[in-house]
């Protein structure tokens, strides 16, 4: 998702209904994020969201991060800069009550992993030296995209996170597990490297994405959207992506 679509879209006290899904009612621990209400203003949160705090920054950063040559400097420059940047400057403005603590709470989880997924742009996992692979080790353990805790971030900023860790498992880097349930062809098979819970959610979005972008194999996406329906007959999202692939597939006999 792009950053400035974000941006765009989020203003006032429904911020978090746009960054999750603008027509599902998600729950966090018994609050319905869409009827987020009160009397604050999460304006103030908004610019941490704007292209330059949520992709240009940790971008930068992570040119410089590439400067350190053990992994323990680049795991405290990784830190100090998301505490300087983004834990302490939110921490502020929730304890000014300038946004609410709902708002706090999900969006410090959202720049967390949008700033790891920014930082390692120029990190290749499958070239990664020993120091380079010892620090990837330690961000997909403490901010590991498989977790629950995660399921809120919007799976369009979450799924780069996922992919690279299903990439350094495949890779026997980190430790981790094959669930090989015939949703992906041969082409992303690092997905079998993924939680069964996740793969629906990553199926969706690749179709999602392929159809938002006009850009799209129409074999591949016929495979995805064959084994999806035999594969989770009951999925909320399967209406959407049935009119997506009808759409794809007039265009294909055109």
């Amino acid at each position: 998702m792009d950053s400035s679509l974000i941006f765009s879209l989020n203003f006032g006290p429904k911020v978090l209904a746009f960054i999750l899904e603008p027509n599902i009612a998600l729950k966090i621990e018994g609050e319905e994020v869409l009827d987020v209400k009160g009397s604050i203003s999460n304006k103030h949160g908004i610019r941490y969201l704007s292209n330059e705090y949520y992709f240009q920054k940790p971008f930068d950063l992570g040119k410089t991060l590439l400067q350190y040559t053990s992994s323990d400097k680049m795991i405290y420059f990784f830190e100090y800069e998301l505490d300087k940047q983004i834990r302490k400057p939110l921490n502020q403005l929730l304890k000014a009550k300038k946004i609410d603590s709902v708002y706090h709470r999900e969006l410090v989880k959202i720049l967390e992993i949008s700033w790891v997924s920014s930082m390692l742009w120029n990190i290749e996992i499958k070239k990664a030296n020993k120091n380079q692979s010892q620090f990837l080790k330690y961000l997909f353990q403490t901010y590991d995209p498989f977790d629950k805790k995660y399921n809120n971030v919007p799976g369009s900023i979450r799924l780069i996170q996922i992919r690279r860790k299903a990439l350094l498992i495949s890779n026997n880097i980190m430790e981790g597990g094959r669930y090989d349930v015939g949703l992906w062809p041969e082409r992303d098979n690092v997905f079998n490297f993924v939680p069964i819970y996740l793969q629906p959610m990553i199926a969706y979005e690749q179709m999602i994405s392929y159809h938002d972008d006009k850009k799209y194999d129409y074999d591949y996406t016929k495979f995805i959207w064959e084994n999806f329906q035999k594969l989770h007959p009951q999925h909320p999202g399967l209406p959407k992506l049935r009119k997506i692939f009808s759409e794809l597939e007039s265009a294909n006999k055109k």
